[in-house]
């Protein structure tokens, strides 16, 4: 298991990945992301989303943008990503 950081533009959290599951880092950390924003409602509203998410693995330099869009599409929040596309 890795610990995965993700970034929004005013908050990060962190979460374990067994990252033997995935064929890629990117894999990875999509699934980081996704399971991060699948727990969405439990944030506060002094943090925002924005179109970007950022992840890397702890005390690493591996960082992956992704789309909030396509990771919320992924945790299956369509309507919630159909804001970020327009």
């Amino acid at each position: 298991m890795k610990t995965y950081i993700i970034t929004g533009i005013n908050w990060n959290r962190e979460i374990k990945i067994d990252e033997t599951l995935f064929d890629t880092h990117l894999d990875a950390c999509i699934e980081a992301a996704t399971r991060i924003l699948e727990n969405s409602s439990n944030f506060p509203e002094d943090e925002d989303l924005t179109n970007i998410l950022i992840v890397n693995e702890k005390n690493k330099q591996n960082h992956v943008m992704l789309s909030t869009a396509a990771v919320l599409r992924n945790a299956g929040k369509y309507a919630a990503a159909e804001v970020f596309e327009q």
